[in-house]
């Protein structure tokens, strides 16, 4: 049991957002085609480098802390 609670903490530090599409490109991938694959995949890194989190990642990185994600 304490290796799910570990997991479930881990998953819970981590951008939401992200989190969300990850999965939705994974689901998605089964049924594209490569191009239309590398379409969407594009359009959520571009999504997904202009938000909050983002900055916030990079500015941890920076500042060699851990990130504190804001957007649930």
């Amino acid at each position: 049991m304490a290796t799910v609670a570990t997991l479930a903490d881990r998953l819970a530090a981590l951008p939401t957002k992200a989190l969300v599409q990850t999965r939705m490109a994974l689901d998605e991938a089964s049924r594209l085609d490569m191009p239309a694959a590398l379409a969407l995949e594009a359009r959520l890194q571009d999504e997904l480098g202009r938000s909050a989190d983002s900055l916030e990642a990079v500015q941890a990185f920076l500042e060699r802390r851990p990130a504190r994600f804001m957007q649930r």
